[in-house]
């Protein structure tokens, strides 16, 4: 669903990224071994990931053209999270405890 907003996103800005570009970018990740992602890489590593290049750049675009992203949203605001509690913004306990 988030490569379909990012299809909808491109061709709002004139892109053509077709079904079977994105059929094929999804084989191509699924034939690498042990693949992980290096959004999850670099939050096992306590690092800053790039969400706000990926997901952040589909999301501010869309509201610019009109196009909804919900679930890229969803995704940019969980990294976000994630990477809060990384840098130990917060503990994930619920306050007073």
């Amino acid at each position: 669903m988030a490569k379909k907003e990012v299809q909808a996103v491109a061709a709002a800005l004139g892109i053509g990224l077709t079904d079977e570009m994105i059929r094929e970018q999804d084989r191509r990740s699924y034939d690498a071994p042990d693949n992980r992602p290096s959004t999850l890489q670099d939050l096992d590593a306590g690092k800053k990931t790039e969400v706000d290049m990926f997901a952040g750049t589909v999301v501010r675009l869309g509201r610019e053209l009109g196009v909804p992203t919900p679930v890229n949203e969803l995704f940019y605001h969980g990294i976000k999270v994630l990477e809060e509690k990384n840098e130990g913004r917060f503990s994930g306990e619920k306050q007073g405890q």
